[in-house]
């Protein structure tokens, strides 16, 4: 059993509607970082424009530490939108020390609620800095505006734990890495909490939603506790880093993990019709055909996958214990359908 490290503050989660009206003060200048579609719908609640707008339009380092560089003077930061939205106001945060609030416009990933930065390095992931929102706040006249299918692919971050424990449990197993069993049934219960409110998720409902943050906390809270991403974080997302990087594409990031959560749960050989039956439980997408995937795609990316977290240094998983063969991908690409 690992010992579990300090805790980094409580990030407080606050939901309603008509919330965001009041987000910016009104003796301060602001930066507001956003996008042109969470912000036709947010800036309808504020009642003057803010000191500052940057629209995000990559997340590559080097245009963000020069985008950053060129912002004006502010004395905070305002995120409202997606995933590159949150890391790009925490982005700016942190390089300036300054207060954060956050407001996702859609929970299809845990961004509001982790303090490191996602950046793209030579068409790959990576992840730096640390800023803490001082609030996240869900406003469901935002939120619930997006497209369900948006909302609901958050949960694929929740289902990755299903293959994240078995890494971590083969981790342990071959190179004696640390291995908290406490940890890793919290984890697991998450997985019950999700089924539990199922239908509202699917749905995107304010519940769904609220259901959908509060999972993240949690699985965010365990990750903290942990010391590593290991309690969500494993081969099914090894995977999904790699055929992005061969495919230059980005795809709705909770539905590529299902498809990842089946195929790596495959090669685990661990419970692929269970992951299948609470990944459709929710509404994810995860076909190759449905994610717009070629059959050679996925198949390279599997015969690629254990040299790319190799080379990028990423956690030991079941990529490092089982070879992938063409016979075996081809066989892990049907069982994922």
């Amino acid at each position: 059993m690992s010992a579990e490290r300090p805790l980094p503050p409580e990030i407080p989660r606050r939901y309603g509607h008509g919330l965001l009206g009041s987000l910016l003060p009104p003796d301060e200048r602001w930066l507001v970082v956003t996008m042109p579609e969470p912000w036709a719908l947010a800036s309808r609640q504020f009642s003057r424009p803010p000191a500052a707008l940057h629209m995000v339009t990559t997340m590559t380092e080097e245009a963000v530490e020069a985008q950053t560089r060129e912002l004006p003077a502010v004395e905070g930061v305002l995120g409202i939108g997606g995933g590159s939205c949150m890391d790009f106001a925490k982005y700016v945060a942190w390089q300036r020390s300054l207060p954060l609030v956050l407001a996702p416009s859609i929970v299809s990933v845990d961004a509001c609620l982790t303090d490191a930065v996602a950046v793209r390095r030579e068409g790959r992931v990576h992840y730096m800095g640390e800023a803490y929102p001082r609030e996240v706040v869900v406003d469901f006249d935002l939120v619930c505006a997006a497209p369900p299918e948006l909302n609901r692919a958050g949960a694929g971050d929740i289902l990755s734990i299903h293959t994240a424990l078995c890494d971590w449990s083969l981790a342990h197993e071959h190179n004696g890495e640390p291995y908290d069993a406490g940890l890793a049934a919290e984890s697991r219960a998450l997985l019950d909490r999700l089924a539990e409110k199922s239908e509202e998720v699917r749905n995107a409902t304010p519940e769904g939603v609220r259901t959908l943050t509060e999972l993240f906390w949690a699985e965010v809270r365990l990750c903290q506790r942990a010391g590593s991403s290991r309690p969500e974080e494993g081969s099914e997302h090894f995977w999904a880093y790699n055929l992005e990087f061969l495919t230059r594409r980005s795809f709705l990031h909770g539905d590529l993990i299902a498809l990842g959560i089946l195929l790596m749960s495959g090669l685990q050989e661990n419970d692929v019709a269970g992951a299948k039956e609470r990944i459709e439980a929710v509404g994810l997408r995860h076909t190759p055909e449905a994610l717009g995937l070629s059959r050679e795609a996925v198949r390279e990316s599997l015969l690629t996958a254990r040299d790319y977290a190799v080379s990028d240094q990423l956690n030991f998983s079941i990529l490092n214990v089982r070879e992938i063969t063409p016979q075996l991908a081809d066989r892990l690409i049907e069982g994922a359908r």
